[in-house]
């Protein structure tokens, strides 16, 4: 069975590269592997394939051209349409990471990005794709637990910027009001339950897909702090942009471009943002308690 998962994937694999689009530069870069990873030259931030959810129903391949501003997917996962199959993705690299929380100053994100079927011949939904685009970040107690894995620090904060099929938020399907917050003028809901690895998980999810984002993100971190579900001394480590590929029938390509992620780090103003509504107190007893309840 493990034999034939892998040689599915090869094949998957191999078509999907041929199908990858690629710039006219020829210093652009193919990768098909599960967990191809690339660092750039110029920046230090490394673009990864990150296939951890693959069952043998598909591949992932992404391409990187010249520089570190761009880049894009092409994927399709025929199979158990609600989970992730891969996380396509750049990570920031940065001399300011970790950083405690009460000394985030900012956390910029700009990116123009599409979800498309790859022969534009039909629609997403025609091929039943299933995805999101996220910035995925990870944060601890312990600065080194922070930065060091995606699977041991006790939080995960995820911003949603595009949500397409029956790809959801861990908690979204519990939770019928929501506290909110709007960011420049865009409204973000605030999910939250536990992963499967036992995380805490802050989903932000935007009230509508933003296909041209250009945030600072970082208030969104202050509501989490000033409303007491996350201590304001927990370190950020890890910052990540992409698009997590649940299922698609044909290949979907996902395409990234003037990408630019900057974090900074200072003394946070004595004000920090208070947007949004009241405290969600049910969001602070299930923190208290543990989170006992498992949401999906």
């Amino acid at each position: 069975m493990a034999l034939l998962r892998l040689f599915s994937s090869a094949l998957f694999a191999s078509v999907l590269c041929a199908a990858a689009p690629t710039a006219s530069s020829s210093t652009t870069r193919v990768y098909c592997g599960d967990f191809d990873t690339l660092t750039s030259a110029a920046s230090q931030n490394i673009f990864s394939t990150d296939a951890w959810g693959n069952d043998g129903s598909g591949a992932s391949c992404i391409s990187i051209p010249a520089g570190d501003d761009s880049f894009s997917a092409t994927w399709k996962w025929t199979k158990n349409q609600d989970n992730v199959h891969a996380f396509p993705n750049v990570r920031l690299v940065s001399t300011q990471l970790p950083v405690q929380l009460l000394n985030l100053t900012s956390l910029n994100l700009a990116v123009d990005w599409s979800m498309t079927p790859s022969d534009g011949s039909s629609s997403l939904s025609a091929i039943g794709a299933s995805a999101d685009v996220v910035i995925d970040m990870f944060l601890d107690p312990n600065r080194i637990t922070a930065s060091s894995s995606s699977t041991k620090p006790k939080y995960e904060v995820m911003v949603w910027m595009g949500q397409f099929g029956y790809a959801n938020a861990i908690g979204a399907n519990i939770t019928k009001t929501p506290p909110t917050y709007k960011l420049n003028g865009t409204t973000f809901s605030l999910y939250t339950g536990p992963n499967g690895n036992g995380q805490t998980v802050f989903s932000w999810l935007a009230a509508s897909n933003i296909t041209s984002f250009n945030f600072d993100i970082s208030p969104l971190f202050d509501y989490l702090t000033s409303h007491n579900l996350l201590p304001a001394t927990t370190y950020l480590g890890s910052v990540q942009y992409g698009t997590e590929a649940f299922h698609a029938t044909s290949n979907v390509t996902f395409s990234a471009s003037n990408f630019n992620l900057k974090v900074t780090k200072g003394i946070k103003k004595a004000s920090m943002a208070m947007g949004g509504v009241a405290p969600n107190l049910a969001l602070i007893a299930f923190l208290g308690l543990g989170g006992v309840v498992a949401l999906l």
